[in-house]
């Protein structure tokens, strides 16, 4: 489990060790697991996105997917959400002439994560999950 929050723009040109002046940003909630609850959603099967959440980007994430109306379960870890980057050249006008970066987030390490994450799953099965999130205790 490995949720990203997904950063594009656009520059006029994409050029090697020169400054970008990019365009405002658009943020889109990614990530396998969640691009699968995304689809999933949209072609009309219940679906929850469960995934584990940290950080400023991880609350970013969450709001993402409130506004998609996809019913959600996040479990609250220490670290921060990886975020991948991508900058179009507009002249090309095409994603693979894009500048493209990946931070890494915090992985699912420690075995009390993992737990408790499908731990909180379990719980939630017997009650209404819809846009639900868990904060830390």
């Amino acid at each position: 489990m490995n949720p990203a929050l997904d950063i594009s723009t656009t520059a006029p040109s994409v050029v090697p060790t020169s400054k970008l002046r990019c365009a405002k940003p658009q943020y889109d909630p990614g990530g396998n697991g969640i691009n699968v609850a995304l689809v999933a959603h949209v072609l009309g099967p219940s679906v929850a996105a469960v995934f584990p959440s940290c950080g400023p980007s991880g609350r970013v994430l969450e709001d993402l997917l409130a506004a998609e109306h996809v019913p959600s379960r996040s479990v609250r870890i220490g670290g921060s959400v990886r975020e991948s980057s991508a900058v179009t050249d507009q002249r090309v006008g095409d994603v693979a002439a894009a500048a493209a970066l990946t931070v890494p987030g915090t992985g699912l390490c420690r075995r009390a994560d993992v737990s408790r994450l499908f731990a909180e799953q379990t719980d939630a099965n017997t009650t209404d999950t819809h846009e639900t999130h868990s904060r830390a205790k």
